[in-house]
């Protein structure tokens, strides 16, 4: 492309990410990087599969391909990206693996969705407080932040002041 052209799909790309909602797998972080950072696009993350695994079951693993094995009945795909990039299968199939990566994450989005609605409301609700809060959190790194240190610096020592009353009543509930 011509750095006009370029500077098009950019653009367009942009419009698309900031406009329209987007559901992802560590989204809110891994494309925060990518297109925040590296491009100065602002994602317009909705939702976020790895989180809503995390509400569900805290327990298990949050991959990708771990959440496929559970909610979808689709093959593994995950080592077909390494095996573009290697030679080992045609490079063309990198764009088949980013394809299938879309639809089952979406996949995975349903299944979560209907997964988070059967148990009570403040399972939901603070999931959709992680995905606030990591947009708070996208737009700080890029925007940055004002600290008040001498504040913050109180807050440390008030912290760490309940942290020794908390860890001697413990200590003295348990026994030692």
């Amino acid at each position: 492309y011509s750095i006009s052209e370029e500077m098009e799909l950019w653009r367009l790309v942009a419009l698309v990410c900031e406009t329209c909602p987007m559901v992802g797998h560590y989204a809110v972080h891994y494309e925060h990087t990518v297109l925040a950072q590296t491009h100065k696009i602002l994602p317009n993350t909705v939702g976020d599969t790895m989180l809503a695994q995390w509400e569900i079951q805290p327990e298990l693993e949050k991959s990708l391909g771990f959440c496929a094995s559970i909610y979808t009945k689709l093959p593994y795909w995950k080592a077909d990206l390494k095996a573009a990039r290697s030679g080992k299968i045609e490079p063309w199939r990198e764009f088949e693996y980013n394809g299938l990566d879309n639809i089952i994450t979406w996949r995975v989005a349903e299944a979560t969705k209907k997964e988070l609605s059967e148990l009570p409301p403040s399972v939901s609700d603070h999931y959709r407080f992680n995905i606030r809060v990591s947009r708070v959190f996208q737009y700080m790194s890029t925007r940055g932040v004002l600290l008040d240190k001498p504040k913050w610096e109180k807050r440390v020592k008030e912290l760490e002041e309940q942290a020794i009353v908390m860890e001697a009543e413990f200590q003295s509930a348990a026994g030692k």
